[in-house]
């Protein structure tokens, strides 16, 4: 993959952590121990899958597109 299009994805990606983080804290909030979990549980897999198999894979390509450096 060219930088261009690594940099691309991961603006992305690093994009819906926001709309992501809103999720998890209406998840939360939830009342329901068991659904609260559960629904908890599957916004970190989501998460886990975008970190592990995406942002990960580029910032190894391309280390200066680290968003945490």
């Amino acid at each position: 993959m060219e930088k261009k299009q690594a940099s691309d994805i991961l603006e992305s990606v690093l994009a819906l952590n926001r709309p992501l983080g809103q999720v998890m804290d209406a998840t939360e909030a939830l009342p329901d121990g068991t659904e609260r979990a559960e629904m908890v549980k599957a916004v970190g897999e989501i998460l886990k899958i975008l970190t592990l198999n995406i942002v990960f894979p580029i910032v190894r390509q391309y280390p200066e597109l680290d968003p945490d450096k």
